[in-house]
């Protein structure tokens, strides 16, 4: 005789697999997700590192505070000279737009743990060819320079960064959710030298040792309350491009 499996057999296999799959398909999608994210991010920084890259190169500039741009553009204020400083950038990166305002409206940016953030507002944004789109508030070139004998600090505690000429909040998807600061957007200060250095790492705490490095509070599966967002970006960094939280 030739065993064969009865309809309720079938059945109840049926259910242990879809439950099965309850349980797993979400945590798949997820990690998915994750993963997209930060391959853009990685691809955003690298857009960006490379377009400053080029404009110290062509105009024969050691550093950013030589270029055009933080010559003659960002002198004293930038908010009224945002579209001189979109066609500068222009020159270096594809731009899709200059947005009007920080955000679109109805738009809003959360903190990891799901409170509204109000860290991109009164920023300039543009959107770039890609549909990212890049926050920055910019600085003129001596407003965030530190001494030479803190800059010698700095480097003996082994930091890189002594000047900052931007604060730069990269949304990876643009205006698509889920708009948080430490999954689709990750902050970086622009160093005078055309880096791009992660908030929450250690170039940015030796600049301010007030900005707690990522693993003070920031570390862990479940992130600790008093965790700054913006930290996650060096996390992520650090941890080889992954979201381990």
């Amino acid at each position: 005789m030739k065993k064969a499996f009865t309809l309720a057999e079938v059945l109840i296999t049926l259910g242990v697999l879809g439950i099965i799959g309850a349980l797993t398909l979400p945590a798949l999608f997820n990690d998915t997700e994750k993963n997209t994210w930060v391959n853009q991010m990685k691809s955003g920084r690298s857009i960006l590192t490379n377009g400053f890259a080029q404009m110290m190169a062509l105009q024969g500039a050691n550093n950013l505070t030589d270029t055009e741009l933080w010559n003659n553009v960002i002198t004293t204020t930038v908010s009224s000279k945002n579209n001189d400083v979109k066609n500068e950038l222009a020159k270096y990166f594809t731009i899709d737009k200059l947005e009007d305002n920080a955000l679109p409206t109805g738009v809003n940016v959360y903190d990891i743990f799901g409170s509204t953030s109000s860290l991109l507002n009164s920023t300039m944004r543009i959107k770039l060819a890609n549909a990212m789109t890049v926050n920055m508030v910019l600085y003129t070139a001596n407003a965030n320079k530190k001494s030479v004998g803190e800059c010698d600090t700095i480097k003996s505690n082994g930091g890189n960064m002594c000047n900052y000429l931007a604060n730069i909040y990269l949304d990876v998807n643009g205006n698509k959710k889920p708009n948080v600061i430490g999954k689709d957007i990750y902050n970086f200060y622009l160093g005078s030298d055309g880096r791009l250095f992660p908030f929450g790492g250690e170039d940015v705490f030796q600049y301010d040792n007030t900005n707690a490095k990522w693993k003070t509070k920031c570390d862990g599966k479940k992130l600790k309350a008093g965790c700054d967002s913006r930290a996650l970006t060096a996390r992520v960094i650090e941890e080889g491009y992954k979201i381990n939280y």
